[in-house]
């Protein structure tokens, strides 16, 4: 259906759902769940969204986030 995974650099990442199972809030259950966990471990949790995706910017202002400020990422190899 839908998962949602921390990445390594402790962001919340990889959100997806199965397309026969989007629009039915299958994705805001996924990253409050990982929200939950990360709380549980007394870590905050935070998102790395692509400047372009406005379906997932939606989505993590729906359940509560804030966008804080831009990060810029530069490949080095």
């Amino acid at each position: 259906m839908g998962w949602c995974l921390k990445l390594q650099c402790g962001a919340l990442g990889a959100l997806q759902v199965q397309k026969k199972f989007m629009r039915q809030g299958i994705g805001s259950v996924c990253a409050l769940a990982m929200c939950k966990i990360l709380a549980n471990s007394n870590l905050d949790a935070f998102a790395l969204i692509n400047s372009e995706n406005f379906n997932t910017q939606n989505l993590f202002a729906k359940i509560g986030f804030k966008h804080l400020d831009d990060a810029y990422w530069l490949r080095t190899c």
